[in-house]
């Protein structure tokens, strides 16, 4: 890409940035999808998978159905809908939670590699792999209605992104030929959020319109290439239109209820969950606490300071239409009543970019500091990358030993523990240090000094970086937990064995689609509004013939255990859901309660184990 320049003097050539587009793409992509469908879809996946399984039940791809009453989902336009419906249609994805999932994994990591290019563009190659560090290991951004989970914001944080990069590149090539194609994937990308979200994608041409503003040059060049954004306009109207006159021709003014007063003036006044009725600050004191709990705490408000004052210089233009990509939506959504997290996530970006320029700028502080101790003593031998094709093979073999023990320091950095097998012979390391002083041992031998200064500056930077928090995503994306999974596949078994056996369904208090998703198939759905007597709930998990599944309130279940344990009365077995759910696993289901405990569920009653009894860590245990 000709129009992306290395602004740092350590990052001079292409080749630096092609290995360090690799280390995005294998240490922060490919993990996205790794063990995608190991744990259970959460409440918002519920709603969209069970859309999903109707679209390809009933051949209505036009208007999905939402779950419980199966009526018409207008909340949002169906793009990713038709997205998983149509490759798993097609067989390219497995109809189940991985085939969920797989679209909102590969959103996420093209949204990586964008922001590596956006960093690289701010910075310098540093820039982009800290940025993306720093995205990826936020807690919340992948696992709470994140970039592995089956909701709409993967899509929408790569349509920013996407936006964003292409807008940038717009402006500062107007006039160059086939830029056209960059006001193209531009215009794409909001259709990719519109179509996804709805007007959460309205901030992208709201901060495309400041930057511009903010740039003087580009407002002359706006008024003399705009006609490069005159079919992108049309195609994007072409391809949202459609869909809207066909379900104003069925839902009428519904469509407009349903989608603009129910999904936004309710949410953003906060009448549609009072508990979403938070300070102004929220948004921000989260994303501080976010940064900390990640360990970004001094390099995200560093980040910050060194964004604003490029953008004060305007040096790059770029830092400009970051910082208002950055306060512009946090400013407006603090206005609104209501409040949900996963509304913040397109605009973390440009946070982690400041990050990452701030790193960017250490490092190259130290490179210099390391320079002029070295210009006082015996001087490095300081080669361009470019040099590296002018040495001998047996330099380059030296140089490629000594990358690989680098590589090999980073690994056990990251992991803690390394081992390999490679044609019988195991590899085992778990020392930071160990190939580092064989890595620097080579380079001096090779006479490329050069470097170990750099891995010198950026291991002296990378004290203050979130490295350790990458180790802690990895664990808990291998984490194993799928208890409502174990208990529908548990219930089913049972029915197939034993046909007599009646599996009767109770729900009290319905605040989390997942239990209606995976249980509401496994026999009749009986769903209570009012409290449960003790009485009823005595028959249905203790009498025999009555014992069913059921799911009861927290609050519910403590104040029945409490009564049992007064009377020296046995407790019944269950799962803890979330923070105000039991599902109770009574007499012949008590099996299926075990199968879930082992399938990361936490155990309350008889299957609560005495060290797991006040804990656990899961998505229904938040």
């Amino acid at each position: 890409m000709a129009d992306i320049r290395e602004s740092h003097p350590s990052c001079a050539s292409r080749w630096y940035a092609g290995v360090a587009l690799i280390v995005v793409a294998w240490w922060f992509c490919r993990p996205l999808f790794i063990d995608l469908g190991e744990s259970d879809l959460q409440s918002d996946e519920a709603i969209y998978s069970y859309a999903v399984d109707r679209m390809l039940e009933t051949g209505d791809w036009l208007t999905p159905r939402s779950i419980r009453f199966d009526e018409p989902f207008l909340e949002k336009p169906p793009l990713k809908l038709w997205m998983m419906a149509g490759a798993i249609r097609a067989g390219l994805l497995p109809h189940d939670e991985f085939g969920f999932r797989f679209c909102d994994a590969l959103f996420g990591a093209i949204a990586f590699v964008y922001v590596f290019w956006l960093g690289r563009w701010l910075a310098g190659s540093i820039c982009g792999i800290v940025a993306v560090l720093v995205l990826f290991t936020l807690p919340s951004l992948l696992f709470d209605h994140g970039l592995r989970s089956n909701n709409m914001d993967a899509a929408l944080v790569l349509a920013y992104c996407g936006g964003a990069f292409h807008f940038a590149n717009w402006v500062e090539n107007s006039g160059r030929k086939r830029n056209a194609l960059h006001a193209t994937a531009a215009t794409l990308y909001f259709v990719l959020g519109f179509m996804t979200k709805y007007v959460a994608v309205l901030f992208l041409p709201l901060v495309c319109a400041l930057s511009i503003c903010w740039h003087s040059d580009a407002r002359v060049r706006t008024r003399s290439y705009w006609r490069d954004w005159t079919v992108p306009t049309l195609l994007a109207v072409g391809l949202i239109m459609p869909w809207f006159v066909y379900q104003l021709g069925h839902a009428g003014g519904g469509l407009w209820e349903t989608m603009w007063r129910d999904q936004v003036v309710a949410r953003f006044a906060g009448v549609t969950d009072p508990r979403r009725l938070l300070p102004w600050h929220y948004y921000f004191s989260w994303a501080a606490e976010e940064t900390i709990s990640a360990g970004s705490q001094w390099i995200a408000p560093l980040g910050f300071l060194v964004l604003g004052a490029k953008a004060w210089q305007g040096r790059p233009w770029l830092a400009r239409m970051l910082l208002l990509w950055l306060v512009v939506p946090f400013g407006l959504l603090s206005l609104g009543a209501g409040k949900f997290l996963h509304y913040t996530y397109p605009f973390l970006p440009p946070l982690a970019l400041g990050a990452g320029a701030a790193a960017a700028m250490l490092v190259g502080t130290i490179e210099r500091l390391i320079d002029r101790a070295a210009a006082t003593g015996k001087r490095f031998r300081i080669l361009s990358l470019g040099s590296i094709t002018r040495i001998s093979w047996a330099q380059r073999l030296v140089v490629g030993v000594g990358l690989l023990a680098v590589a090999l320091a980073i690994w056990t950095a990251i992991d803690g523990r390394v081992r390999l097998e490679i044609g019988g012979l195991e590899l085992r390391n778990s020392s930071f240090f160990r190939p580092l002083v064989i890595a620097a041992i080579l380079f001096a031998v090779s006479g490329h000094a050069w470097i170990m200064r750099h891995a010198l500056a950026i291991g002296t930077v990378a004290v203050i970086l979130p490295v350790s928090a990458y180790a802690l995503t990895i664990n808990r994306i291998s984490a194993i937990d799928h208890p409502l999974r174990a208990v529908r596949d548990c219930a089913l078994m049972m029915r197939s064995s034993r046909p007599e056996t009646r599996v009767y369904l109770h729900y009290y208090q319905l605040l989390n689609h997942s239990p209606y998703y995976y249980l509401s198939r496994v026999g009749p759905w009986d769903e209570q509004g009012t409290g449960l007597s003790t009485d009823a709930l005595n028959r249905r998990l203790y009498a025999p013939g009555q014992q069913t599944f059921t799911i009861v309130s927290r609050s519910d279940y403590e104040r029945f255990v409490g009564g049992r344990v007064e009377k020296a009365l046995p407790i019944p077995p269950g799962l803890a859901l979330q923070v105000d759910l039991v599902l109770l696993t009574p007499g012949p289901f008590e099996q299926c309660g075990r199968v879930a405990v082992a399938a990361g569920g936490e155990g309350v009653g008889a299957l609560a184990p005495p060290a797991r009894a006040g804990g656990g860590v899961g998505p229904y245990r938040r």
